[in-house]
């Protein structure tokens, strides 16, 4: 049974439908190749598109949306471009998403998004809560992704595999744009908490 709260999962499943469809992603089993090919055109009614639409994170596009009520397009699209995962606005597929994104979080902002399982060990949690705490403190940080960075190699922490904690946490996701300018942007205490969680 789906609920709204499975849309974020969906959209990312489209995406990677599509990167199979047009050949950007690799699948060495040809039955889940003609599977996943044949499912991406059944989506698409099929009439599937002759080129690859952009693709951002929709959980990505959901946070930002939340932030952003006013002037809404323009400012998650300044966003998006800022943290590089777009080069130029004015994407008519991008705009779209964001759209949807706004729509979603506008009418399901209490709706929760199922989290991806997350483990940790004990030296990524001691980081993260060190992060945490530096996070309440909601004072102004000259550089908070090099204190990110610089947490996690105090601890003995790949800064690659804490910061993929960070996005799981935050997004669900692996990866995600530069993880200090979007922490702020989300607001240091709403991800404090998030972090919290998990330790």
């Amino acid at each position: 049974e789906l609920g709204f709260e499975d849309i974020p999962a969906l959209m990312d499943e489209y995406n990677e439908l599509e990167n199979i469809y047009f050949g950007k992603t690799k699948v060495d089993n040809e039955a889940k190749l003609v599977k996943s090919k044949g499912l991406y055109e059944y989506v698409n009614l099929l009439r599937p598109p002759e080129n690859p639409s952009t693709h951002v994170s929709y959980r990505l596009l959901i946070e930002l949306c939340k932030i952003f009520k006013d002037n809404r397009i323009e400012h998650v699209t300044s966003k998006l471009i800022d943290y590089g995962t777009i080069k130029e606005e004015g994407k008519d597929d991008v705009e779209e998403l964001i759209k949807l994104a706004g729509n979603y979080s506008d009418d399901f902002e209490e709706t929760k998004i199922p989290a991806t399982k997350i483990t940790v060990d004990d030296s990524s949690k001691v980081a993260l809560k060190q992060l945490a705490d530096l996070l309440q403190k909601d004072e102004t940080l000259e550089d908070l992704q090099n204190s990110i960075y610089s947490i996690a190699k105090e601890n003995q922490v790949q800064p690659k595999d804490f910061f993929r904690i960070l996005y799981q946490i935050i997004l669900s996701k692996d990866r995600g744009p530069k993880i200090g300018p979007f922490i702020e942007d989300i607001g240091k205490k709403k991800v404090a908490d998030a972090i919290s969680k998990h330790i």
